[in-house]
């Protein structure tokens, strides 16, 4: 890893609060009407407890989707999400559900409570960490992101092949060329296809730091919907290539989670 947890916890707090990179607006083309919150979880520890800002307890990601289901929330399928996109009305309380980076934690732990309430994720995989195995972290194998993917629950997406990386002061992607993201997203394509991956066109910046040369490769690819890390709802007037999410911080109240989702 190129820094620490908590150094890249600070950066992207602070790309939260500035909004600069996250939040950068092409706006060729907006979506549709209405608000869908798009919920963002990173790693689920099984501890009671976590000072990581990226990582949630089990047991209150448990509380959070049981809160989902007790409010009449229905959780979204990238095929759904994107219909929304194209302007297509959707009954209210629907929600999609990100995991970023593909740790095993989101097989092995979110998995089986997703599945619970009939709940669906997209995870976002990062090409060169799919396998990478430490005492603080470890990352999903292809077979078993394919084993998640086969489950009917989980939906993969991309997180950059080698742009999960930091470069001076900032994440990589924001010196990359139209040409550099294209090739980089090309790479990860190719790595999940030839593995027997199954993919959606989904992408999840890196901190979610966004420039206009990586929305207009992204679009160019054929990428559907792209992600940042702005803290609020999507509605009209959003470009589906810079979308906002919600993220979900350790030791959130049910009440704070409710509020949440009507950001």
């Amino acid at each position: 890893m190129n820094r620490s947890w908590l150094e890249s916890l600070i950066f992207l707090l602070l790309g939260i609060l500035s909004f600069g990179w996250l939040s950068y607006a092409s706006s060729p083309r907006a979506i549709g009407g209405g608000k869908v919150p798009v919920l963002l979880y990173h790693m689920i520890t099984p501890a009671d407890t976590s000072t990581h800002g990226a990582v949630v307890p089990l047991r209150e990601f448990k509380a959070q989707m049981a809160e989902l289901s007790r409010l009449g929330y229905r959780s979204l399928t990238f095929a759904e999400f994107q219909r929304v996109l194209a302007g297509e009305d959707m009954p209210k309380k629907r929600v999609l559900i990100t995991f970023d980076d593909g740790y095993r934690s989101t097989l092995t732990l979110a998995l089986p409570v997703l599945k619970q309430y009939g709940f669906t994720a997209l995870v976002f995989v990062i090409g060169d960490r799919i396998g990478y195995q430490s005492p603080e972290l470890q990352y999903m194998t292809f077979g078993e992101l394919k084993e998640g993917a086969a489950s009917g629950v989980l939906e993969i997406g991309f997180h950059t092949m080698h742009g999960h990386r930091y470069e001076g002061d900032g994440p990589v992607l924001l010196g990359w060329s139209e040409a550099q993201v294209a090739e980089d997203l090309r790479l990860e394509k190719e790595t999940l296809f030839k593995a027997g991956v199954p993919y959606v066109n989904a992408y999840a910046y890196p901190w979610g730091a966004t420039t206009k040369a990586a929305q207009e490769a992204l679009r160019a690819e054929g990428i559907a919907a792209a992600f940042t890390v702005e803290r609020r709802s999507w509605g009209a007037g959003d470009d589906p290539l810079a979308l906002p999410r919600l993220i979900v911080f350790p030791g959130m109240s049910l009440s704070s989670f409710r509020e949440l989702l009507g950001r």
